[in-house]
């Protein structure tokens, strides 16, 4: 008689952990869903004094960790939060 509750219980507690484990991920889901709408793209060129392209130049937000690196053609694009300033 033991056993057979010891195996209901925990037959019950595995098959709630799903349920619960799927409200975690639509929480994450939202939490990312948030931090997308709260960051901007900035996009730009960088050029020498010729006015030519400069490749692998780093640019970054300044007081940030959002940076990027242009391309062969100096273009760049930087996704950060809305309240970056610089």
């Amino acid at each position: 008689m033991k056993s057979s509750l010891f195996i209901w219980g925990l037959s019950a507690a595995l098959l709630s952990s799903p349920a619960y484990a799927g409200s975690i991920q639509a929480e994450t889901a939202m939490t990312h869903i948030q931090a997308l709408q709260q960051t901007k793209n900035i996009t730009g060129k960088v050029l020498d004094e010729r006015g030519e392209p400069m490749i692998g130049v780093s640019v970054v937000v300044k007081g940030t960790k959002s940076g990027a690196i242009t391309d062969f053609d100096g273009n760049f694009k930087i996704q950060t939060s809305t309240n970056a300033k610089t």
